[in-house]
């Protein structure tokens, strides 16, 4: 198997636990450990090899009518004068004050701190005017992904892939 990994729990949702872009044997050791910490000396790990790029869900009924979704993991966009964290903070009360988009607020557990470490910036940095930082590489609205239409945007061959 080659790098980079991703390591998750055999069971579980919402993207917990999931650690992604792992480099070296070293840091999957490292990820191990820190996973069996959190549940268990006894737990069971799913390693794949990652398979960078976006993600779509293609969704079809019984009719054959389609819908197709891009799930972008979470992230802030910069504006040059606030941090990662009070973008963030931003982002998710808009979100929490408008609830028709039913998106999530932006989570800040191990795995974004992980993956902010793993990029070289802290809660602290602050991005460039439309700068975008992503926070995780899962795409988990419960998380604070976001979603969008790309029904429009999609090749008739992948929904007639969806739809065999």
């Amino acid at each position: 198997m080659g790098y980079p990994l991703v390591v998750k729990p055999n069971w579980g949702s919402h993207g917990d636990n999931v650690f992604c872009w792992i480099d070296s044997a070293e840091e999957l050791k490292e990820v191990l450990k820190l996973l069996q910490s959190v549940l268990g000396s006894e737990a069971l790990f799913i390693v794949e090899e990652m398979c960078p790029g976006k993600e779509y869900r293609v969704f079809i009924t019984r009719n054959g009518d389609f819908a197709v979704i891009h799930r972008d993991p979470a992230h802030v966009i910069g504006d040059g004068q606030h941090t990662i964290k009070q973008l963030a903070a931003i982002e998710s009360e808009c979100r929490l004050s408008h609830r028709v988009n039913c998106l999530c607020p932006i989570i800040f557990d191990d795995i974004a701190k992980y993956y902010l470490q793993k990029i070289g910036k802290g809660l602290d940095f602050v991005p460039a005017s439309e700068e975008k930082i992503y926070l995780r590489l899962t795409s988990n609205v419960a998380k604070g992904a976001t979603c969008e239409d790309a029904t429009d945007m999609v090749h008739p061959s992948v929904v007639e892939i969806a739809q065999k």
